[in-house]
């Protein structure tokens, strides 16, 4: 829990003993097959890691990316527009788009409202309710290629990333 969560912690590498207070910590895991990145869960489900000093867990970036569309065609096509569909509590989410495995455009989108009440900030008798709408949210993009790709990612520190849909658009252009 967020209180009386006290962990005592050594570090073997500096030999030293550490006390960590107030970290609301459900569950602990290593990022890497070397044990070196330690990181952790807490009880809403958000997964931080310790990095640096007493930073009490930075942010982990979540992405997406799409498999290569188009890749056994012989066929090149036009990639137009992405439209996603995503929740009013997501954080700001950056779009790239890959043609051929290269970077040829990124967008950046926010799905809330700044008029509407923030979801999951309510505190009892003092703000509205605020629901999760969804939204639309659409990119244009003018990308000539072979394969396409969209990467999604978000790094907002205690925001969500929830997707309900990706459309993409593509125009055939024919053999080349």
């Amino acid at each position: 829990s967020s209180t009386n969560n006290t962990i005592l912690v050594w570090d073997y590498v500096a030999d030293a003993f550490w006390l960590w207070d107030g970290l609301d910590v459900a569950g602990w895991f290593f990022e890497d097959d070397d044990q070196n990145q330690l990181g952790y869960s807490d009880s809403y489900g958000r997964l931080f890691r310790l990095a640096g000093s007493n930073d009490f867990g930075t942010p982990i970036a979540a992405y997406v990316t799409t498999t290569q569309l188009g890749f056994s065609s012989a066929y090149t096509s036009n990639m137009r527009m992405a439209e996603i569909v995503g929740t009013s509590d997501n954080g700001p989410l950056t779009a790239s788009f890959l043609t051929n495995e290269n970077v040829v455009g990124t967008g950046t989108l926010s799905f809330s409202d700044p008029a509407e009440s923030v979801y999951d900030t309510g505190k009892y008798g003092t703000a509205l309710y605020a629901s999760r709408k969804s939204r639309y949210k659409r990119l244009g993009i003018w990308s000539l290629g072979r394969n396409h790709q969209i990467k999604l990612a978000q790094a907002a520190k205690n925001a969500k990333f929830r997707i309900n849909s990706l459309k993409l658009g593509f125009a055939a252009v024919g053999k080349r």
